[in-house]
């Protein structure tokens, strides 16, 4: 895009890459196989790089804020060395199936409960496709006091037109 840009290449290819640009990208830059308007494809290239930048998608090698996600993770080689003190200080076991275990039988516990409010209906139910429904939950209405401390917090601050 450099060269393109800056004249050091006068055209682009016959036919440029497209697959990595959105469906709107791939609008505005023209049709598949006929002419392809430049500035519309440096503009697409340097949005969906910043896209992707932001995403994590893509990293800069050095950068601070575009780095590599991996770069912010414990190194795999030193990770066994650290594995045991990392635990003990998060309080996890060091098998982490007995921490899915634990889940797991803290999920089944919850299980009667849960059978007994969808059976009763109400708030919360499902529907005849099998689909969890949550009815909203009204407002509660606002107390006299704090509807007055509204309006006395509302005369002592100053009005700018």
């Amino acid at each position: 895009m450099r060269d393109l840009l800056t004249g050091g290449r006068r055209q682009l290819p016959p036919q440029p890459p497209r697959a990595f640009l959105s469906a709107t990208w791939q609008a505005f830059v023209g049709t598949v196989g006929g002419p392809v308007s430049v500035p519309a494809y440096a503009l697409s290239v340097l949005a969906t790089l910043r896209e992707r930048l932001r995403s994590g998608d893509v990293y800069v090698r050095h950068s601070r804020k575009y780095a590599s996600l991996d770069s912010y993770l414990i190194a795999p080689a030193r990770w066994p060395a650290l594995r045991a003190d990392a635990c003990a200080q998060l309080g996890l076991p060091a098998v982490p199936v007995q921490r899915l275990e634990e889940h797991l039988h803290e999920l089944e516990g919850h299980l009667p409960r849960m059978e007994q409010i969808l059976q009763a209906g109400g708030d919360i139910r499902l529907n005849e496709q099998g689909e969890l429904v949550v009815t909203l939950l009204a407002a509660a209405e606002v107390p006299a006091s704090a509807v007055q401390l509204t309006e006395q917090v509302g005369r002592r601050l100053p009005w700018w037109n």
